[in-house]
């Protein structure tokens, strides 16, 4: 479960909700606005990816404010992490080693709470709305991609990385721009309550096929399937569905039917802008929360006492 952007007061929060001693698995995503130094990191990040039975941490290619699919943003910091300079960040100099300062600090510092945990690269880059995303962006991604994951291994050798680019949106296919097998552990997609009619059929018709190409692609390539994210959506505009219990029972009950070919599935516990909370959703809240809580107690049974530290293995959740 992403629990929400205080971390560990939501996180704390859910467990109860869900009457769990602690999340089988807590993601905390890494702020893209902040500078690279501490104020990156908070007390309730380390909090929440210390306390669940597995953790993962979802990274930004590029810090700093950007045009979506541009390649590049400004950095508040240079690329020493420390002098104070807004710096123009590009995905090529990423991938060229000119950031490897501030990336290696930040992978010293989830490994110091978590040295297995997977981290997410770059995530959602078949979409158009982050600077690293979208077609123009493919190669660059890819090279990034690779570069990090060879810098993170020198850090952990138990890190796992879940590519989050399997599915085709306006056009562009990611999977073209897939790194290889060496580079991935877990192929992912998010989904979300976006496909009307909403419901039952919005989950069948819309939603399924979205994500059927990534889960294809994952079988193809004898990798765990994921869906790091997926929630409620709210109505405005006419995008989401909002409390719809419909839909996110269809959304549970699919990933159940195929939790052998999957590695995990988290519910987007949060109040942001995809307002796809429990509180904000009590209806579709109080219908998942039951399944929620019985597949989280299995997974955080099968994970006691298993932490994945030097197996080289993939953890199913």
């Amino acid at each position: 479960m992403y629990a929400g952007p205080s971390a560990a007061q939501q996180a704390a929060e859910a467990t109860t909700y869900l009457n769990l001693d602690a999340l089988p698995l807590g993601q905390v995503f890494l702020d893209t606005t902040q500078s690279w130094s501490a104020g990156m990191w908070s007390s309730y990040y380390i909090a929440t990816i210390s306390s669940a039975a597995k953790a993962m941490v979802t990274v930004p290619m590029l810090i700093g404010s950007g045009t979506a699919q541009s390649g590049q943003t400004t950095s508040p910091q240079a690329a020493d992490g420390v002098t104070n300079t807004p710096t123009t960040m590009t995905l090529a100099a990423v991938a060229a080693g000119t950031w490897d300062t501030c990336f290696t600090n930040t992978f010293q510092t989830i490994a110091t709470a978590r040295p297995d945990a997977i981290l997410r690269l770059g995530w959602e880059h078949y979409g158009n709305w982050y600077p690293w995303g979208g077609a123009a962006q493919a190669t660059a991604h890819k090279n990034a991609w690779i570069h990090l994951v060879d810098l993170a291994r020198d850090i952990s050798p138990s890190f796992e990385f879940d590519w989050n680019g399997a599915a085709t949106y306006a056009g562009y296919d990611a999977t073209t721009s897939y790194p290889g097998d060496t580079y991935v552990d877990y192929i992912s997609v998010d989904v979300y309550d976006t496909y009307s009619p909403w419901g039952q059929t919005g989950w069948d018709v819309g939603a399924v096929n979205f994500i059927t190409q990534g889960y294809e692609f994952a079988l193809a390539h004898a990798k765990p399937f994921c869906i790091p994210e997926y929630g409620f959506y709210p109505t405005a505009g006419g995008v989401g569905g909002g409390d719809d219990p419909a839909w996110i029972e269809a959304a549970f009950n699919w990933i159940e039917d195929h939790a052998s070919d999957m590695g995990y599935a988290m519910f987007f516990d949060s109040n942001s802008s995809n307002q796809s909370a429990f509180a904000i959703n009590p209806t579709g809240g109080a219908a998942l929360a039951p399944l929620l809580a019985k597949a989280a107690a299995r997974s955080a049974a099968r994970l006691a006492g298993q932490r994945m530290v030097g197996t080289g293995s993939h953890s199913r959740l």
